[in-house]
């Protein structure tokens, strides 16, 4: 006897999603809803640019090649290696020094067809940096072309010690938060190293 009770019921109740649609319509509208809101937060997290700030004086891998700040100062001229005349920072800047302990030995290689290269060309992580001031605000190395003691890149692969020069304006100096490493080869994590 309950057996018809149910269908009956479950007749009129199609029949009232038939006659009143709206419910329907809200359910359907909530879940295209959440599907949107979950869609932009994968792509958020995905693809947008994260930079997390490492402990003082540790080593981060990124793209196979480890990283370490072991010093870092600010100075009016890079001075040439043979003790020539070096570079003087122009008027109302300074040159801020980065010297990282570098393990390029494992670093990651791309060969082949890629959105960055040629066919048949290898793509190598060539250990570019960035400064990181205030307000996510960052100053490329774009030292002066002065031969150094220090390598700027690691292109040779190895262990070593590399050197990056920065022109930053003078009053930015004491904002400095760190030296960012980041992935040169696609999306990624940014990480922000910092002395001792």
């Amino acid at each position: 006897m309950s057996a018809p009770h149910h269908a009956q019921d479950a007749h009129q109740l199609s029949w009232l999603l038939v006659r009143r649609p709206w419910p329907v319509l809200v359910v359907s509208l909530c879940l295209a809803v959440l599907l949107y809101a979950g869609w932009v937060l994968w792509v958020g997290l995905n693809t947008g640019v994260v930079t997390k700030v490492a402990p003082a004086g540790a080593t981060v891998t990124v793209e196979g090649i480890s990283y370490r700040l072991v010093e870092l100062y600010a100075t009016d001229r890079v001075a040439d290696v043979d003790g020539g005349e070096g570079v003087q920072a122009p008027p109302g800047a300074s040159f801020v020094v980065a010297h990282l302990e570098v393990d390029a030995t494992r670093a990651e290689v791309v060969e082949g067809d890629t959105p960055f290269s040629t066919p048949g060309e290898v793509l190598r992580v060539t250990c570019q940096t960035e400064l990181r001031g205030a307000d996510g605000m960052t100053w490329s190395h774009e030292g002066p072309a002065v031969d150094r003691t220090y390598p700027s890149s690691c292109l040779d692969g190895g262990r070593l010690t590399l050197e990056q020069v920065y022109p930053v304006p003078t009053s930015q100096l004491d904002r400095i938060q760190g030296v960012v490493v980041g992935p040169q080869l696609g999306p990624g994590v940014d990480r922000v190293l910092r002395l001792p």
